[in-house]
């Protein structure tokens, strides 16, 4: 698979897509989670979406170390997407680990990372 920009990217590889507002039920739009190869999970401003091994996440995702609730993308009212690490491990912007429990505000064209070589995601503002 071949992402837009021509890098090569595997199934598990997704980008969140902010949009400054929207038409999703329930709420202003804050972005999106669109995987490469399916439908996306809406990001709404004032939600909050979990990633991580979990069942009860809103993302799943099965790899070996991700813990049960590895990070929380906090979906702020103004359109502002923050990344906070509840992980055992870390979660990673732009290769570097963020600090445990503190919100850290995504830019356009972060990559956000749950392991340093794992799945991985783009933020793309609009």
């Amino acid at each position: 698979r071949m992402s837009a920009r021509g890098e090569a990217v595997d199934a598990s590889t997704l980008a969140v897509v902010a949009t400054a507002t929207g038409g999703v039920a329930g709420g202003a739009a804050a972005g999106c989670l669109i995987p490469t190869s399916g439908k996306g999970v809406p990001l709404k401003r004032g939600s909050r979406v979990s990633l991580g091994r979990l069942s009860s996440c809103s993302v799943v995702v099965s790899e070996r170390y991700v813990s049960g609730q590895h990070c929380i993308l906090h979906c702020s009212d103004d359109g502002r997407v923050y990344v906070e690490d509840v992980s055992s491990n870390h979660t990673y912007v732009n290769g570097e680990p963020i600090p445990k429990g503190q919100r850290v505000c995504l830019k356009h064209t972060d990559k956000l990372a749950l392991t340093r070589r794992g799945t991985g995601w783009v933020y793309q503002c609009q």
